[in-house]
């Protein structure tokens, strides 16, 4: 897995996967997962799909974690009947 908290006004390039994608290479490791708080670049996404990688923006990073969570939080205040 590999983790990128960029600035909001950043997208995640293409660089960024293939340097991800050769050390999976190198590793021998079949797949992995990059995930970033922000967007990918068209030409990432591109990428991403052409080598069958995983890759989670900042708004299926917020899904995924919005879906884990239900029902595991705290309720804020309960009603008293």
């Amino acid at each position: 897995m590999e983790c990128k908290n960029y600035a909001d006004n950043r997208a995640v390039g293409m660089e960024d996967l293939r340097n991800f994608q050769q050390k999976l290479t190198d590793l021998k490791i079949p797949n992995g997962l990059f995930v970033t708080n922000v967007r990918f670049s068209s030409q990432a996404e591109y990428y991403a799909e052409a080598k069958g990688m995983e890759v989670w923006d900042g708004h299926e990073l917020r899904e995924k974690f919005f879906s884990l969570t239900i029902g595991r939080l705290a309720p804020t205040e309960q009603v008293m009947l």
